[in-house]
């Protein structure tokens, strides 16, 4: 048979209308693939919400289904992922960071084993990278960062470490360059900078340190702490931070 009649609108039609069903006698479900879609969009809500309950209490099962069909349909798989990553950086990006907290070791593990695998194209890359200005900037700072530390005594590098661990137990700090006042319980807002920069001969002592919030100390760069402290009170002044 090559024609087949719809049990929802009663209507023969060829076989390459209806979808597949393995379990049934014929192969083919009983509803027409136009009734189904009409079914579908009438009851998209309720049936999206039995899907991710049936999901979420066969987890193994689905995971298993999904496996399955990436198998089989891997230029679509490949294509959907794709689309779906650009359409969702901020919450790929939110799930990555709270899965490797959760896995450190793991993180560590997969780390290692991709710098063993691709080992000479990160030496490239490396060595490309610091031929550029930014590269070369950053080189030169790490260079004049290590000649500092090397002069410091034990005495100071001792002290600016306590120094570090008080500003960290406190509830709060106070931005040294616009006055803010943040968490320090809030992940990666608390920057510990140089008054003067290490490039333009500053010294690594703790009378050169500041505590600064991520936004300013990302925007200063090497700017003079007075230059940048004006810069930042005309543009608050005019609304613009």
């Amino acid at each position: 048979m090559d024609n087949k009649t719809c049990t929802k609108c009663k209507i023969t039609k060829p076989n390459s209308e209806f979808g597949k069903r393995t379990i049934a006698s014929d192969g083919l479900q009983t509803w027409c693939k136009d009734c189904k879609r009409e079914h579908y969009m009438s009851n998209q809500e309720k049936i999206s919400k039995q899907g991710k309950e049936r999901r979420r209490k066969n987890p193994e099962k689905n995971a298993e289904k999904c496996k399955e069909w990436r198998t089989k349909n891997p230029d679509y798989a490949k294509a959907y992922m794709k689309e779906w990553l650009k359409e969702n950086k901020e919450y790929k990006a939110k799930m990555d960071r709270e899965y490797q907290l959760a896995h450190p070791e793991e993180k560590k593990a997969r780390q290692r084993r991709y710098s063993q695998k691709y080992a000479q194209r990160l030496v490239d890359k490396n060595r490309n990278y610091r031929r550029t200005p930014k590269g070369k900037a950053v080189s030169s700072t790490s260079a004049h960062r290590r000649r500092v530390n090397g002069k410091n005594t034990p005495e100071e590098q001792s002290k600016i470490s306590k120094w570090m661990m008080r500003i960290l137990a406190k509830p709060t700090f106070k931005c040294y360059y616009c006055e803010g006042t943040f968490s320090t319980r809030t992940k990666f807002i608390l920057h510990f900078d140089h008054i003067v920069a290490l490039n333009k001969e500053g010294r690594n002592v703790i009378e050169n340190y500041c505590v600064a919030c991520r936004s300013c100390n990302s925007r200063k760069h090497t700017e003079s702490a007075t230059n940048f402290r004006n810069s930042q009170s005309g543009q608050m002044i005019l609304g613009v931070i």
